[in-house]
């Protein structure tokens, strides 16, 4: 199964899909530094294909990403979606 992660953290959805063996395709994260710590704990230390797009999901163009990752219309099973968490990082609760 192929999956595409958006606002994706640190990584713990995609952790989840891959430890069941779901290939994440590509993940997209705003904030450089839970992009930083999605690369090193899931592509450096477990080895996941994920390509790490540390941008805002409103400059991706979808369209070009699947095609570049060779995804083809239909052949995307799941999207992962995180939940933003920015009106506690201040607060440090997130």
């Amino acid at each position: 199964m192929k999956a595409i992660d958006l606002f994706a953290g640190a990584g713990g959805f995609s952790l989840a899909a891959f430890e069941v063996g779901i290939d994440v395709q590509a993940a997209i994260e705003l904030d450089k530094q839970a992009s930083d710590t999605y690369y090193h704990s899931l592509v450096e230390k477990l080895g996941a294909q994920t390509q790490v797009f540390s941008q805002d999901i409103n400059d991706v163009d979808i369209g070009s990403m699947m095609k570049f990752q060779g995804i083809k219309q239909g052949q995307l099973d799941i999207l992962l979606g995180g939940l933003t968490c920015s009106p506690l990082i201040n607060t440090r609760r997130c």
